[in-house]
C-alpha cells in the first residue's frame, strides 16, 4: 500500500455516473411511493417529497462537468432562458 489512489480520471466518472443515478432513482422512488401511499403529496417539512427532491437535485447536479458551471452561471445571470436549458453554451 501506498496510500496513493490508483483511480484513473475514466473510472472516477463512472462512479460519478453510477451514483448520480442511484440518487436519481432513489429520489424517484421515494416521490413515488410517497405519491401511492398517501394518495398525493402534503406539505410536511421533513417528508418524503423533500428528500426524493433533494436526492433529485443532488443527482443532476452531480453530472453538471465542471467547466459547464461557470458557462450556467452566466447564462443565469444574463437571464438567458436558452442558455440555461442549453446548459450555458449559447452565446449571443
Amino acid at each position: 500500500m501506498t496510500g496513493r489512489s490508483n483511480l484513473s480520471p475514466e473510472c472516477l466518472r463512472y462512479y460519478k455516473k453510477l451514483i448520480a443515478g442511484l440518487l436519481i432513482t432513489g429520489g424517484c422512488f421515494l416521490l413515488l411511493e410517497h405519491l401511492f401511499t398517501f394518495d398525493g403529496f402534503d406539505i410536511e417539512f421533513l417528508g418524503h417529497e423533500y428528500y426524493g427532491i433533494g436526492m433529485i437535485l443532488t443527482g443532476f447536479l452531480l453530472m453538471v462537468k465542471r467547466e459547464q458551471i461557470k458557462h450556467i452561471v452566466k447564462a443565469i445571470r444574463r437571464k438567458d432562458i436558452k442558455g440555461i436549458i442549453d446548459e450555458g453554451e449559447r452565446k449571443k
